[in-house]
């Protein structure tokens, strides 16, 4: 009535359906949603940090091939580190807390950046060859959190799960869509 409303037609012109659905995800739900442009600065910077590990991940799994291969600790420990952010989502998602299930997809991405994503990892991928065991063992965990993301973006950031499932090199890839991939 006051005529300080912002219309889902007027915030699509200006961000994607999956920035806005973050945008939701943060809000803290018992106050009024405020929108505007520090709020969408802040889901943007949110975004594009989902988007760009997911493209780190997915231009690091060409010549994987889904053979057994000797993990390091490292590699284990990152895997079971999906294992707990998988397990917490579903918590979250099963309490219908979809703001702490975001965070726990924000805090799982920013800390596999730092934590798995070294100068060892990136020589392992980008100066051996396809065959080469470490690289291999490396797209192991890859694979895995890829996997896992996708599986956990599916429900909160579909638009981006999809597209990213898409551009899955198509031997690592068992359905026509992220949606069939069973969390």
């Amino acid at each position: 009535s006051l005529g300080n409303v912002v219309t889902v037609e007027d915030a699509k012109k200006s961000y994607n359906t999956d920035m806005l659905r973050m945008w939701v995800l943060t809000a803290a739900v018992h106050n009024d949603l405020k929108y505007g442009k520090e709020f969408m600065d802040t889901v943007g910077d949110h975004y594009f940090r989902l988007r760009n590990t997911l493209k780190f991940l997915l231009g690091n799994l060409n010549g994987y091939d889904k053979e057994g291969h000797v993990l390091s600790e490292k590699d284990k420990d990152e895997l079971n580190y999906s294992n707990m952010m998988m397990s917490e989502f579903s918590v979250y998602m099963n309490n219908m807390n979809l703001r702490l299930a975001f965070e726990t997809l924000l805090n799982y991405v920013k800390d596999f950046s730092s934590r798995y994503v070294d100068v060892q990892l990136k020589c392992d991928l980008y100066e051996a060859s396809y065959s080469d065991e470490k690289r291999q063992s490396r797209q192991v965990v890859l694979f895995y959190v890829t996997e896992s993301l996708l599986k956990v973006m599916a429900v909160l950031t579909p638009f981006l799960a999809e597209d990213a499932y898409q551009h899955l090199p198509k031997n690592l890839k068992n359905y026509d869509s992220v949606f069939f991939l069973k969390l």
